[in-house]
């Protein structure tokens, strides 16, 4: 409650948290006398004693209950909004001065700093002083640099008066977007450009050349902190999420199936992917996944489910472990989990083989001390082995033969070192990662192809140099690869498939754009195997 007249700016208010500051708008509110906003009226709409395009005054008989007023009828239609119009607009109309005295469109974001997978708010309004206005020729934003989901509410989109100072104005939402950035860096939202028109042709006249542009919105993007980063945390995963899962049955015989399903919900970017507990004698199978999108407050909610089958080899009481999944809330300025515990899992050994039976009867001897029912002649003696001529002969080969199964067990154990070595090998691992991005490629898993490549590539650097690459910041990879003997042209070529990687595992989609990508870095990976392969000979030597 105001108790002197004029003019009063409120605002602006503002809040800290977790060490960032957020600011509303500052308003101005106009304080008349009583009474005097209908005097002021009165005048302005009679400036004649007789009008001849307004012989009924103050009355309009067009407007009833049966017939209201009607829009873009001239001099017969309202004067303009009335007092009750023009103190109901929302707040986030308000705006301390106008960019053009006739008509604008206003960009604007929030925040403007933040981390690589945090949601910005980008909204743009349109304002028109000389009245009602229409859009024609609207001419969209760009947001490559960004993940976009649309945030306007139906009806949201609609003409409302307001005051800008002392002038009346019409204002209207034209967009309100959340953007996700996709990596670190000064990152660009293009203008948008629209041309004004008014409903009634004394707006006609007024908004004659109304196009307008908006303003270029420049925001700085930057990784997470290093300090304090959790093993297993993915660029993007920002945001309040929870975990959930669900395991049947919990009573199985081996190898039987068992349907795990996993729902991650809350607000943010969503995370695309989980990491699964490893043990043995458990084999999962690839995931049937779905997701929903929703609006929530100005921010973008939803859930993503993946649906499991797990399969238990050994018998026993099988603890599956807890899965989870590390991510950066940006409230709070710090990394959390959200996790799911398992549980355990009765196996049942399954029907046991039954072995067939050996026979243990001697038939010569049977037949020795069977009774003869009817004479005969007498068997030849029993001839031994001692008897044989070349007997001695044969014996000196048991010795001979410890020492060639000496010889030959010593062969084999060579033999499975080399081809355990070359099963581990690097080049076996490369190869195997790329043909695991092709067939996902195949079966239109873009996500998980580019996983893929980015291990093929990551583990030929680290064989090749020595440099673990996972591990350093994006923006400081390319020094670090040159240091450690990569060119510069190679150094190149490894940062930008990173960053295609991350981009395609946010985004979710171009099969494309990963399938030139596999044959331009494939020779590239194996002249890496070569060089790794070359060093482990001369490390031998």
């Amino acid at each position: 409650m105001s108790n002197a007249v004029g003019r009063f700016r409120i605002g602006p208010a503002s809040v800290i948290s977790a060490g960032h500051s957020v600011a509303d708008k500052a308003f101005i509110v106009e304080v008349v006398a009583a009474g005097t906003l209908q005097t002021q009226r009165n005048r302005n709409t009679r400036r004649m004693p007789f009008d001849p395009f307004d012989p009924f005054g103050d009355f309009d008989p067009f407007s009833s209950p049966m017939l209201p007023p009607m829009r873009g009828l001239g001099q017969f239609a309202p004067n303009g909004p009335d007092q009750q119009q023009l103190s109901a607009w929302p707040h986030e109309f308000d705006i301390a001065q106008p960019r053009d005295p006739v008509a604008f469109l206003d960009a604007r974001i929030t925040p403007k700093r933040v981390v690589i997978g945090q949601q910005v708010t980008f909204s743009i309004f349109a304002y028109g002083h000389p009245g009602l206005f229409e859009l024609s020729g609207v001419n969209e934003p760009s947001f490559s640099d960004f993940l976009s989901y649309d945030l306007m509410e139906d009806g949201a989109s609609r003409e409302l008066p307001m005051r800008i100072g002392e002038d009346v104005w019409y204002a209207q939402k034209l967009r309100e977007r959340a953007l996700f950035p996709l990596h670190a860096g000064h990152l660009q939202i293009g203008a948008m450009r629209a041309s004004f028109r008014g409903v009634d042709p004394a707006g006609q006249a007024a908004y004659k050349e109304g196009m307008r542009q908006s303003q270029l919105l420049n925001i700085v993007v930057v990784e997470p902190p290093i300090s304090g980063r959790p093993s297993g945390y993915r660029l993007g995963d920002v945001g309040q999420f929870r975990l959930s899962s669900s395991v049947e049955p919990r009573d199985v015989k081996a190898h039987d199936a068992v349907a795990v399903n996993f729902e991650l919900s809350g607000t943010g970017n969503l995370p695309q992917h989980i990491d699964l507990p490893e043990r043995s004698g458990i084999e999962w199978l690839e995931p049937n996944t779905s997701q929903t999108i929703e609006r929530k407050n100005g921010k973008i909610a939803g859930k993503r489910v993946w649906q499991y089958v797990l399969k238990l080899h050994d018998a026993g009481t099988v603890d599956l472990g807890t899965v989870r999944l590390p991510y950066y809330d940006p409230e709070r300025g710090q990394y959390a989990f959200a996790t799911a515990e398992l549980g355990q899992i009765v196996v049942r050994p399954g029907a046991a083989a039954v072995e067939p039976a050996i026979a243990s009867t001697d038939d010569s001897l049977a037949q020795s001390i069977m009774p003869r029912e009817q004479p005969g002649a007498i068997a030849p003696p029993r001839r031994y082995w001692a008897d044989t001529p070349h007997f001695f002969a044969l014996l000196l080969l048991g010795p001979l033969g410890v020492i060639a199964g000496m010889g030959i067990k010593s062969l084999g154990a060579r033999g499975l070192i080399f081809w355990s070595r070359r099963r581990d090998s690097v080049k076996r691992r490369t190869l195997e990662q790329l043909q695991v991005a092709r067939d996902l490629l195949a079966h239109e898993d873009a996500a998980g192809a580019a996983t893929a490549i980015e291990r093929a590539l990551l583990t030929a650097i680290e064989a090749a140099t020595g440099l673990k690459a996972r591990g350093i910041i994006r923006n400081e990879l390319n020094g670090s690869l040159i240091a450690a003997g990569l060119s510069p042209s190679e150094s190149e070529l490894t940062v930008s498939t990173l960053d295609a990687c991350d981009t395609v595992r946010f985004t979710g989609g171009a099969s494309s754009l990963l399938t030139e990508l596999l044959d331009k870095v494939e020779s590239f990976i194996q002249d890496l195997c070569r060089r790794a392969a070359r060093g482990e000979k001369a490390r031998a030597a």
